[in-house]
């Protein structure tokens, strides 16, 4: 039997040593291929980890810099600090305006992510730090500053030159400017271990070794811009050789994608590659091959292990099958336990490490295993929440709808995924039964968070919304045909975008204006809006309070009813408003304006979203608004351009030298008398229009400016066709290739013809002016602003020995040393100079200058100050009249009037004593007289009882008692009763003289109605019309001019002309410094040859014979008038009236008016 039983066994074992070979085979490529599947997965899984991590930080990276660049742009572009920063930029030493820069600037970084502040001129010297500026400006902001740019620009990273430690990031930008042509720039400088480095060293998942390079190519070497997370102090500092086997030098020399290989540290790493044009860096995303292969390799071995122990398990079991089949069993049982821990082993790493939250429910939906992560999750340590059902771990909304869901994959429906949200995360849990013999026993599943990739998503769309709606605005401007056009697109645009229901535009945003207007506006047609574009509408109050804060509000503002912030009045009353947005605009041109958006259906709150849209929005509208303007000025200055040309008859050209053509302004050819429509417009068509004399001379000017390049400047004729003469002034450049050859010229001509006349004229009259003044024995002579000669004329010089001094440009105390007798003289002119510009008006004084024989000049000096319309000195004209025989003339005058005062005095009191003297025997003839009267009526009375005597004595008594002694008595009474009139008018006339005058300021107005009053009795009786006019105060004797103006008067009644109605005309007026008063009337005047005599005393015309009156009231008139130093003058038209004029001394302070 042991025989027949071998080949058996040997049949046996060849049979399962085929097996075993065959399963081993089988087992070993079945390994191998899953190691190569799960490898590649594993590195598809890696590729797209670093890809999306590389475009999350290029797109954190771009918007990083697009912040700091347009925060760099709001801040120049706005009026509070464009202001002063031009005001600096005109003077850099206003140490006031650069004191305000630096406050403001100093508020800017306190909410502003950059370091300091600098502002800089072009040759990069700092006028105004703030924050933590460098002590000087490194190379590379010096080399931004070269460049000048108008908006901001950034730089590279760099160290600080001045520690070589630090390092940072300028962004600049043109800050001010002035009308010189000076500039200054705005310098921000940026810390990036701060601003910078952050975003690019935090990686967005969990992981021992993944970082994130930003690199660039030095040379042959490779330098690390960023702080690495396994070596400290490396920015800007470690730099390596561009080795092939570097992931950085790939990214460096160009290479993008996914690569393998040895990193800074020398560690074997996975490593995506990208490059970053806008900053000219590389950014490498890596991480450990060793972290990413961990689970790949853990995972080899044990399969490895597996297969070998099958392996080994079969061996041993087809060897010992037959003698040791209980012993290989219990082996295979021991290894299989083995491994079975290590698989438990691994399972609990993989629970403790999981970056997904992993989870195992028993038949009950109880927590059976959970990841580590779960703590974090929930809050709570593992161990409180192992066994606790749904209700136990979650809020109670939450926890029902995951226990329906668990039902479900246990009931057999098989995986289910599900959304979920708590504590404001969001997950997504994947959910599956697992099965034992055919049916579930246990739940598991995994939950991943999905928080950053929610946000980010959400953020993609509303970028993407955001970047559609401002792709309509943007075809909206670049559709339209005109600017205007393009407005009124840009508006219907906002419309739609925002579905509101009115867009406007608003000028200007400036509270203080009393008027607004509108002079744009889109509505729905269910809400029309003002409907009166472009017109001024009044200012309300609360209307002005918005647009305060639109322009302390850099983002738009927003109203809405029924908020803290309710919608003005107006808008809300007149126009329906429930909801507004709006926002300053300030364009480059002129007042800011305003740009809203009206929501009249409800009461809408405005998302950020919204507004960031609607700000964004308000640039593109800004740059168009400022297009209009600048486009409608262009078009305004092209009008007064040609305005101007016409009126200055300036026109300009340009010749093109290569192709010969010319063209010409349309005041040139008013100029040449040319048609447009028939002019050869050539440079030789030019030169036949020129006077055939001077054509040559300009051809050979220009040709010479062309090939010397020098600046073309000629004056030459033109010859009409009328044969006129024209002058024209030509002036020209050209412009030249880099090679030296010119291209074009570009100049002007000008009409000069009237100026040459003027010219002319000018030469004449200045010849004709020095003729006059050197022919005039006076000093003439005119100083500049600062008292420098300018010009005299002969008899100035000759007078102060001046004749062969170059005198022009200086003053009198520069002259003093070339005329040593004239030196005090000198002096003393330069200080009354200095008191006339003081008077800023005429002055006039007299100055005595010595004479070589010893005598003295004396000089009638006028002095005329001239001034700017800003109030600066000009110039000053001198002119001074020798009056010393006129001062000796008044010296002599002075003694000859003093005598005639004493003479006049003397006969005033010999006047006055006759007149006393002759009044005592006139009584006592006046009284005898009468005392003869009554005698004589006496003895006519006796006479009558006389009886007896003869016929003819009676009769010769009766005669000389009757007839011969009154008629004589009567004569001596009537010629003492004109003595006592004469010699009482006489003592008037010497009162009048003798009495002191008090002058005083008289308001005349007050005194002549006074006088009218006191006089009103007899004004009225003669039926008066009294017309008084302004009548300006004068200094004199009241009680005189009471006296005067009431004789006057009296005069104008008593010699009225009784055939018409009396008119008096009363009316005064300040000349010079005199006060002259008109009174007229319309009486019958006074014949021309009698108008001198009226002033005589007793005077009176025979046809006033029969009126009362002495003849002694315009004498005496006359006289009060002298006595206050007046003058009284008459004007006379027999038939039609006399007119009196008084002049007395005006009082001081009359108004300017009156004066």
């Amino acid at each position: 039997m042991q025989n027949s039983g071998r080949p058996d066994i040997r049949k046996t074992r060849r049979k399962l040593s085929v097996l075993l070979l065959a399963a081993s085979t089988a087992i070993l490529a079945g390994g191998f291929f899953y190691y190569r599947s799960y490898r590649a997965a594993l590195l598809e899984d890696t590729e797209t980890l670093l890809r999306g991590v590389t475009s999350f930080k290029t797109d954190q990276l771009l918007d990083w810099r697009r912040d700091r660049l347009q925060r760099a742009a709001s801040l120049l572009d706005t009026p509070v600090l464009s202001v002063p920063l031009n005001k600096l930029a005109a003077d850099p030493k206003d140490r006031e305006t650069a004191d305000l820069l630096r406050r403001r600037l100093e508020s800017f970084l306190r909410n502003n992510p950059y370091k300091s502040a600098v502002l800089a001129t072009p040759d990069g010297r700092m006028l105004v730090m703030a924050g933590s500026p460098p002590n000087r400006l490194c190379p590379d902001a010096l080399e931004l500053l070269k460049r000048a740019p108008r908006s901001p620009e950034m730089s590279d990273l760099h160290a600080q030159p001045d520690t070589g430690t630090s390092y940072g990031i300028h962004v600049a930008g043109l800050a001010g400017t002035a009308p010189g042509g000076a500039r200054l720039f705005l310098i921000l400088g940026i810390d990036p271990a701060h601003h910078l480095y952050p975003l690019v060293q935090k990686w967005p998942g969990p992981s021992r070794t993944a970082e994130t390079l930003l690199v660039r190519r030095e040379g042959d070497q490779i330098l690390f811009l960023n702080e690495l997370r396994h070596a400290k102090g490396t920015a800007l500092k470690l730099r390596l050789p561009l080795s092939p086997e570097l992931p950085a030098a790939m990214a460096a020399t160009g290479r993008q994608g996914l690569f393998r290989g040895v990193d800074y540290r020398g560690k074997d790493v996975f490593a995506y590659l990208s490059q970053l044009p806008e900053f000219g860096w590389a950014m490498v995303t890596k991480v450990d091959a060793g972290e990413i292969l961990a689970d790949s390799d853990r995972t080899s071995a044990l399969l490895l292990l597996l297969v070998i122990t099958l392996l080994a398990a079969s061996a041993a079991g087809t060897f010992l099958f037959l003698r040791l089949q209980e012993e290989s069993y219990s082996r295979v049982i021991a290894t299989t336990d083995a491994k079975l821990k290590e698989t438990e082993q691994i399972f609990r790493e993989f629970m403790e490490h999981s970056p997904i939250y992993v989870f195992f429910k028993d038949e009950n939906l109880r927590s059976l295993n959970l990841s580590r992560n779960f703590e974090k999750m929930l809050g709570k340590p593992l161990r409180e929440l192992l066994g606790k059902n749904m209700f136990e771990l979650f809020p109670s909304d939450l926890a029902k709808s995951m226990v329906e869901d668990d039902k479900r994959v246990v009931a057999g429906d098989g995986e289910v995924t599900v959304e979920e949200e708590l504590n404001g995360r969001h997950y997504v849990t994947t959910k599956f039964p697992i099965r034992i013999e055919g049916k579930p026993a246990y739940l598991a599943g995994y939950t991943i968070d999905m928080t950053e990739r929610k946000l980010a998503e959400k953020e993609r769309i509303a970028h993407i919304r955001f970047l559609e709606h401002m792709d309509k605005v943007n075809k909206a401007m670049q559709n339209a045909a005109d600017l205007e056009k393009m407005m009124e697109n840009i508006l219907n645009t906002v419309l739609k975008v925002f579905d509101c229901d009115r867009a406007w535009l608003f000028y200007p945003c400036d509270p203080d204006s009393p008027h607004f207007r509108v002079p744009m506006e889109v509505t729905k047609p269910e809400y029309p809006g003002a409907k009166v574009l472009n017109v001024d509408i009044p200012m309300p109050p609360d209307m002005a309070d918005d647009l305060r804060e639109a322009l302390r509000c850099a983002a738009p503002v927003t109203y809405t009813a029924g908020t803290p912030k309710p919608v003005n009045r107006v808008s809300a009353e007149q126009f329906g408003v429930r909801s507004q947005m709006f926002t300053a605009v300030y364009p480059k041109l002129g007042k800011p304006w305003v740009f809203g958006i009206h929501q009249c259906s409800y009461a809408r709150v405005w998302t950020a979203e919204e507004t960031r849209l609607f700000q964004e929005i308000t640039r593109r509208l800004t740059d168009a608004l400022t297009s209009l303007l600048s486009i409608r000025d262009l078009r305004e200055s092209e009008q007064e351009l040609k305005e101007a040309q016409r009126l200055a008859r300036i026109g300009n050209w340009t010749l093109d030298l290569v192709s010969n053509n010319l063209s010409w302004s349309d005041e040139i050819y008013r100029i040449f008398e040319l048609d447009k429509e028939k002019f050869g417009a050539s440079y030789e068509a030019f030169l036949d229009a020129i006077h055939p004399e001077d054509r040559e001379r300009v051809n050979q000017a220009y040709t010479d400016s062309v090939k010397e390049r020098t600046q073309y400047d000629i004056t030459h004729r033109l010859l009409m066709k009328d044969g006129r003469i024209k002058h024209v002034r030509e002036c020209c450049e050209s412009a030249y290739s880099p090679e030296g050859k010119p291209l074009r010229s570009t100049g002007t001509v000008q009409d000069i013809t009237e100026q040459r006349l003027a010219q002319e004229n000018l030469r004449e009259a200045e010849e004709r002016l020095r003729t006059l003044m050197n022919s005039m024995p006076d000093i003439v002579c005119f100083k500049d602003g600062e008292g420098r000669w300018l010009e005299a004329n002969n008899f100035d010089l000759k007078l102060f020995q001046l004749e062969n001094v170059p005198y022009k440009g200086k003053k009198d105390s520069e002259l003093a040393p070339f005329s040593a007798f004239y030196h005090d003289a000198f002096m003393t002119c330069e200080a009354s100079d200095e008191k006339a510009w003081l008077a800023s008006g005429f002055s006039r004084g007299e100055e005595r200058i010595p004479r070589p024989d010893g005598g003295e000049y004396v000089f009638d000096i006028i002095k005329v100050p001239l001034f700017t319309p800003e109030g600066k000195r000009k110039g000053l004209t001198v002119v001074g009249r020798d009056i010393t025989e006129r001062k000796l003339a008044e010296l002599q005058l002075e003694k000859l009037n003093k005598d005639l005062r004493d003479k006049n005095q003397e006969m005033e009191n010999f006047l006055y004593i006759t007149t006393h003297d002759l009044r005592s025997p006139l009584v006592n003839i006046q009284g005898f007289g009468q005392n003869l009267q009554h005698y004589q009526a006496e003895l006519g009375r006796l006479m009558q009882k006389l009886t007896g005597m003869p016929p003819e004595d009676e009769a010769r008594l009766k005669e000389l008692a009757a007839v011969k002694v009154p008629e004589a008595l009567d004569f001596v009474l009537n010629s003492s009763r004109k003595m006592d009139a004469l010699i009482t008018a006489l003592l008037k006339v010497s009162r009048a003289g003798r009495v002191e005058m008090k002058p005083e300021k008289l308001e005349m107005e007050e005194l002549m109605t006074k006088v009218l009053d006191a006089m009103r009795f007899q004004l009225n009786e003669a039926g008066a019309d009294i017309k008084t006019g302004a009548l300006p105060p004068c200094h004199a004797d009241p009680g005189a001019v009471n006296q005067l103006f009431a004789n006057l008067l009296d005069n104008a009644v008593k010699y009225r002309d009784r055939a018409r109605s009396l008119t008096i005309e009363l009316s005064g007026e300040v000349k010079g410094d005199m006060a002259v008063y008109r009174v007229a009337d319309n009486g019958p005047g006074i014949p021309e040859g009698d108008l001198h005599k009226i002033w005589n005393v007793f005077y009176r015309h025979e046809r006033d014979q029969q009126k009362k009156g002495e003849g002694i009231g315009l004498p005496m008139v006359r006289r009060l008038v002298e006595k206050n130093g007046g003058n009284i003058r008459a004007e006379s038209v027999e038939g039609k009236g006399t007119v009196f004029y008084v002049e007395l001394p005006a009082a001081q302070g009359g108004t300017d008016e009156q004066r």
